[in-house]
């Protein structure tokens, strides 16, 4: 923070995936168009959580084949670049789900964890996920993806077709179940750690973290090469004066689960579907409030009555 701040950043090139820029005219790759979302949590629990592959099987219980119960495995780590302050660092996970052959988490600092799956075909998926704070306890996460396919292997069936053909809000809806699966433990978890003395929301880091976290299985490698890099480069996100404090911990839904607030309000392609969404309600309650006034014979009030059913189920 301070008066250079917007110099010394333009001093550092941004954090792209080479592989990613121009992949849509790239006739090897099919790319998942980026997706925003707000957090009820921290920037530095949002990269913990992407940080740590045994959280998959645990809080995404059901998501593409997902099982805490048949998936909740032991995994393994090995550490294929070695932590540094600039460069951060990768690991190899496993075992994942076939049809993976080798899995990778990359962490390019301060705000890009990728997912690298390569498949048995010879495919390589990239998942991206940039994370940002955005003021105590709240974060931005902004995630795409692509798959580069191998010469004489391509997507499987009408995928290209379907993501071409498939509206951007209809993607979008997917997308936040994930995220709320997160956000009912970390938003917890975070205000937790808050009370037992660790907090990175300050002028100084209160606390140490692995005096209040139990971290003893390989599978938390990845939150303590993160963690320990955070410490590194000063253990605190550098807030401006007079930002507020970290808020308490919230048992509403509507706040954990906001996803007007978190996506919609943001997002042009949601908007216009929710506008005509409300467009399609107002024409059911009009057509509904006709029939009852000009209709005539036995189906007079059905009609009128699930014109404003139509319109209800819309408001929802």
């Amino acid at each position: 923070p301070g008066s250079n701040a917007a110099f010394e950043a333009n001093l550092h090139e941004p954090r792209t995936v080479p592989g990613r820029v121009g992949a849509e005219e790239d006739p090897s790759k099919l790319v998942v168009d980026f997706n925003q979302f707000d957090v009820p949590y921290g920037w530095d629990f949002l990269l913990e959580n992407v940080l740590d592959p045994a959280h998959l099987a645990v809080s995404h219980h059901g998501q593409q084949g997902a099982s805490r119960y048949k998936d909740a495995i032991p995994l393994t780590i090995n550490l294929k670049r070695s932590p540094t302050v600039k460069e951060g660092f990768q690991f190899e996970w496993g075992p994942d789900r076939p049809p993976t052959k080798a899995a990778f988490i990359d962490f390019g600092p301060p705000c890009l964890v990728q997912y690298i799956r390569h498949r048995e075909n010879g495919t390589v998926f990239t998942i991206m996920l940039y994370a940002t704070p955005t003021k105590p306890g709240h974060a931005r996460l902004i995630a795409g993806g692509f798959s580069e396919y191998p010469e004489g292997v391509k997507p499987p069936g009408l995928l290209p077709l379907i993501l071409k053909l498939t509206p951007k809000w209809f993607q979008h809806l997917k997308f936040p179940e994930f995220l709320y699966q997160d956000n009912a433990f970390l938003h917890g978890q975070e205000k937790a750690m808050a009370r037992q003395g660790y907090n990175t929301n300050g002028e100084a880091p209160s606390g140490k973290y692995f005096e209040e976290a139990f971290t003893p299985t390989a599978a938390d490698k990845g939150i303590i090469y993160f963690r320990k890099w955070l410490s590194a480069v000063g253990g605190v996100i550098p807030w401006a004066k007079g930002t507020p404090p970290l808020p308490d911990r919230s048992t509403d839904k509507a706040v954990i689960f906001d996803m007007w607030n978190a996506h919609t309000k943001y997002c042009s392609a949601c908007q216009g579907a929710l506008q005509g969404v409300l467009r399609a309600r107002n024409i059911a309650v009009a057509l509904g409030i006709v029939r009852l006034a000009i209709g005539a014979g036995p189906w007079k009030l059905v009609i009128a009555m699930a014109c404003f059913g139509i319109a209800f189920a819309l408001d929802r």
